[in-house]
């Protein structure tokens, strides 16, 4: 655990899924989430396998500025072996959540051949532009893909009364404190 880096967090969560330990899995891939932005620079990222991909892609807890970081981290893995991985192209995408990507990206990716020739990927792209195109729509577009990522949410400060104290606290947390 205390050998964890961005260059080798993904072998050793492997590893540790591999042999059953569960303790440094979750720790693996805590940190793998938490440093995201530094793993994705590493070869061990490129080499990761679909199903790998796919774990990664499905937390909602990867810490990034936006949803195109982690867009921009898949389609880098794709390019790393476009012709075997162009195919699974579909099924990775479902897991991007398209509607929070800017609209301009969006209508570039319609045009893009490897996006066009999918019809999975033309599925999700146009779920995807409905839900900029139609604003008043919204709520009833509503799924998976719209909800932000924890860490792209933003913060929230709060000031005590009387207190110099400041507070940052993610918006799901003060969420959770005022249900209560």
């Amino acid at each position: 655990m205390k050998q964890l880096h961005p260059s080798n967090c993904l072998g050793i969560r492997s590893f540790a899924d591999a042999q059953g330990c569960m303790d440094l899995l979750n720790v693996a891939h805590n940190y793998t989430m938490e440093h995201f932005l530094e793993v994705i620079q590493n070869q061990e990222f490129l080499l990761l396998p679909t199903t790998e991909i796919i774990k990664l892609l499905a937390s909602d807890d990867i810490n990034v500025p936006d949803e195109e970081t982690i867009f921009q981290a898949l389609m880098m893995w794709v390019r790393h072996d476009v012709q075997h991985r162009q195919q699974d192209l579909g099924v990775l995408l479902a897991y991007i959540r398209l509607p929070l990507l800017p609209p301009q990206l969006l209508a570039d990716l319609e045009n893009n051949k490897m996006f066009s020739e999918d019809l999975e990927c033309q599925k999700l792209l146009m779920e995807a532009m409905k839900y900029h195109l139609l604003p008043e729509r919204r709520p009833m577009l509503q799924s998976p893909r719209t909800k932000p990522r924890k860490s792209t949410v933003g913060s929230l400060y709060a000031v005590g009364q009387g207190s110099y104290r400041y507070c940052k606290m993610k918006f799901q947390d003060f969420q959770l404190i005022f249900k209560h």
